[in-house]
């Protein structure tokens, strides 16, 4: 098991430096005005509005899911587990793409500031510290057993 959760955080460490790079390869094309368009109100929105689905709302959706899943079962087996990391590291994923797509287009700047904190808070929250691993585990009763 303890294999399988390096390569878990290997995975995650190298999506979260993966988007982080996205992002800021975004700002810098976008501080460049590479598309030259005037801020709209339904590119803002549907920033924001991605961005936040995807990197708050829906990892927290998965997060409750698997907690009724584990109650149900009595603990989750580790390939769950995985699944359930996998889930809201992809959902993350999504989200920091919106807001890549915010940082490249102009959009107003209020909309673009809140997607940004929200694309961090996502990929803060799907961080895999040893800590959190640990406390997640704990948590969800996750068994030795590999399946």
């Amino acid at each position: 098991m303890v294999e399988n959760i390096k390569n878990l955080k290997r995975a995650a460490w190298i999506t979260v430096v993966l988007l982080l790079a996205v992002m800021a390869g975004s700002h810098f094309a976008g501080s460049r005005n590479v598309f030259s368009l005037h801020a709209g109100r339904f590119n803002s929105f549907a920033g924001l509005m991605g961005t936040v689905i995807f990197s708050v709302a829906l990892p927290i959706i998965i997060r409750l899911i698997f907690c009724r899943k584990k109650e149900q079962q009595r603990g989750l087996s580790f390939r769950e587990f995985r699944l359930f990391k996998l889930l809201s590291l992809g959902s993350v994923c999504l989200g920091s793409i919106f807001a890549a797509w915010s940082l490249l287009i102009p959009v107003f700047r209020y909309h673009l500031y809140l997607s940004v904190l929200a694309a961090l808070y996502g990929i803060y929250s799907v961080l895999p510290f040893q800590r959190s691993l640990v406390y997640d585990l704990k948590i969800y009763g996750v068994s030795d057993e590999v399946n």
